[in-house]
């Protein structure tokens, strides 16, 4: 039996919290101490870029909660044909 350890990903929404609170001055040490590892910190911090962009475009504050993984839809006319058909029904 191996002792991994369990992967934890981060959603949008908490990546965007470690931005503000590095914007604040706290370390990256100092947040790597509340259950994620420092690597992970200076990794949202190197991506900070593309996280306040893909935050920025998406549609509802209730997805930043669930999401974790910043893909796109690979046909995105066809996705928002969809979704626009959805909404009228």
């Amino acid at each position: 039996m191996s002792n991994k350890r369990k992967r934890h990903v981060l959603t949008i929404e908490q990546k965007i919290e470690i931005l503000t609170k590095l914007d604040k001055g706290e370390t990256s040490v100092s947040l790597a101490l509340h259950n994620i590892g420092k690597a992970t910190v200076t990794d949202v911090k190197n991506n900070r870029h593309s996280i306040m962009n893909f935050a920025s475009k998406m549609d509802s504050g209730d997805g930043m909660k669930r999401r974790k993984v910043m893909k796109v839809a690979k046909y995105q006319d066809l996705d928002k044909a969809m979704e626009m058909w959805f909404t009228q029904k």
